[in-house]
């Protein structure tokens, strides 16, 4: 009896051991390095805490500039979109060598390293941690991945195409290439569960969403009732996380979403014109004209990518509403 009472004794403390290194990665605040959205809008523009703004700079030959006031370094060699900055290193999606996913130590920038040798579209640090979207021409190697910061210790959380993932709270949300089915898995690979409308059971359509505060706001590919996809009379809808509340929105893409003074707007694209909704009120007000790519938000700004026109940048300043051209005015230098 006492050496059964010893051993319960060890298995409890061995438990309560484990257990306490276990990190809860469904409870409490996480770590995020960039906004979620901007990086499903292709990353394009990062503000970073040490006063920089880093951009792809189409002005040099889309490597990636950084700009403080009228100083503007650039550093050659690194085609980047898809932006992040943790811990004085800049992670980033180098188009122009295999889509592969790099970092560049700020303070050293000729130090650069392979975190990922295969096309990675999308990234986001979370908890200190990659979550990435590897997309390859053989397929097998496709999915979410969990990577270390140093490349190493890669964990393939979901094995399938997919066409835009997002960190929102404590899930990863993604849709699926196949039936642009949307789900969302715990940072931890955990609990992968399909969002569905409530009340039908009827999946989303989508090969393009974003996530803001319990809303998923996405492009809904399916126009027929008989497919056993929700279908939409307008293009742009959302739903509740839980699948609730389902509603049409308005007609063209979704882009991102920018907060002021309390007040939610979505941003979304319709012919070459980017317009603001108010999600309480439904009033839309026209910001910009004029080609548009993809759009990123910090606090107050919006910036509007036109690619197909040398990767020119519009920085919408949203106090005045001027609109000005990023680095437009600024000396160079090259690292």
């Amino acid at each position: 009896m006492r050496v059964r009472n010893i051993c319960i004794i060890i298995f409890l403390i061995c438990t309560t051991f484990l257990l306490s290194g276990c990190k809860d990665y469904t409870s409490g605040d996480h770590e995020v390095n960039s906004n979620p959205i901007n990086i499903v809008e292709m990353g394009f523009v990062l503000e970073g805490e040490d006063g920089f703004v880093y951009f792809q700079d189409g002005e040099s030959n889309n490597n990636i500039s950084r700009l403080v006031g009228t100083m503007k370094e650039t550093y050659v060699n690194t085609y980047g979109m898809n932006l992040n900055l943790y811990d004085n290193y800049l992670y980033y999606r180098d188009y122009k060598n295999g889509a592969k996913l790099m970092r560049l130590d700020i303070n050293n920038p000729e130090k650069r390293e392979i975190i990922s040798d295969i096309n990675t579209y999308q990234s986001i640090i979370v908890d200190g941690v990659i979550y990435a979207n590897i997309v390859n021409l053989g397929y097998y190697e496709n999915g979410l991945y969990r990577i270390d910061l140093d490349g190493s210790k890669k964990k393939k959380l979901v094995s399938a195409s997919i066409n835009c993932m997002q960190y929102e709270s404590d899930y990863i949300y993604y849709c699926k290439s196949t039936k642009g089915q949307l789900f969302r898995i715990d940072l931890n690979g955990k609990n992968n569960e399909e969002i569905l409308i409530q009340g039908t059971g009827e999946y989303i359509e989508t090969t393009h969403f974003i996530v803001n505060q319990e809303w998923i706001y996405f492009n809904n590919r399916n126009h027929d009732e008989l497919n056993g996809a929700v279908d939409s009379n307008l293009s742009i809808c959302r739903v509740r996380d839980d699948g609730t509340e389902f509603e049409e929105l308005a007609d063209g893409y979704v882009s991102n979403i920018y907060n002021k003074d309390g007040k939610k707007y979505l941003l979304y694209i319709n012919k070459d014109i980017l317009y603001m909704m108010n999600l309480e009120t439904k009033e839309v007000e026209e910001i910009f004209s004029g080609r548009i790519t993809s759009v990123n938000v910090f606090q107050d700004k919006i910036y509007v990518l036109d690619w197909d026109n040398n990767s020119i940048i519009h920085k919408i300043n949203m106090e005045n509403k001027e609109v000005s051209i990023l680095g437009e005015d600024s000396g160079n230098g090259t690292k």
